[in-house]
This record gives structure tokens, C-alpha cells and sequence, in this order.
């Protein structure tokens, strides 16, 4: 390890511009190695097959979530009161997947 990364491990600091840039672009490769590790063990550990129900779907984190499950190939249950915003994390999360259950004030239906 040299540069920022031995710095936050006890060690010393660069001393020059040409050393910090180094340090900075260990620390971005570093970064994109573990980006893509997490990738690989989401992949291996994922949500493929498994059905989640996802309450508040229409909503901001509630989508998210949804369309994060989606891209892992997860089968969503989709809930909220909301009912445009919730066909819109619908649509959303058929295009990542393909396939989504969903349900709003008494309504429900599965889109395949």
C-alpha cells in the first residue's frame, strides 16, 4: 500500500502532488474492485426467484427498493395508496424485470 490508503493505515502522507495523485487513483481503483465485488456477491446472494412484497412502492425509498429487487430478479409485490405512483414503480420494475404483482385502495392484479 502507498499513498492516501497507507496514510489512513498509520502510515505517512505523500509528500508531493505526483504522490497524492497516485494515492488518489489507487483509492479509485480500490473503490471500483470492491464495487464490483459486492456486485458479484448481490449477484450470488441475490433476490432471483424469491418474492418480496414491497409496501410504500410508490414512494420514493419504497421504489428504489423495488427496482433494486427488480434488477436482482426478484418477484415483487408491489403495495401503496398511491395508485398513479405505484403503476408508474410498475412499469418501472416490468422494464427491469419483467413481471411485478401490485396493489392499491382495495385494488390488485399481477402484470406478467
Amino acid at each position: 500500500m502507498s499513498g492516501i490508503l497507507s496514510w489512513l493505515t498509520g502510515g505517512d502522507l505523500p509528500k508531493d502532488v505526483k504522490g497524492c495523485q497516485t494515492a488518489i487513483q489507487e483509492l479509485i481503483k480500490e473503490r471500483d474492485q470492491m464495487k464490483r465485488r459486492l456486485q458479484e456477491l448481490e449477484g450470488d446472494k441475490g433476490f432471483r426467484g424469491k418474492t418480496v412484497l414491497v409496501t410504500g412502492a410508490g414512494g420514493d425509498m419504497g421504489r428504489e427498493a423495488a427496482l433494486r429487487l427488480a434488477s436482482q430478479g426478484a418477484n415483487l409485490v408491489l403495495l401503496d395508496l398511491a395508485e398513479d405512483a405505484l403503476e408508474a414503480t410498475r412499469q418501472l420494475a416490468e422494464a427491469e424485470q419483467g413481471r411485478a404483482a401490485w396493489g392499491g385502495e382495495g385494488k390488485a392484479g399481477v402484470a406478467a
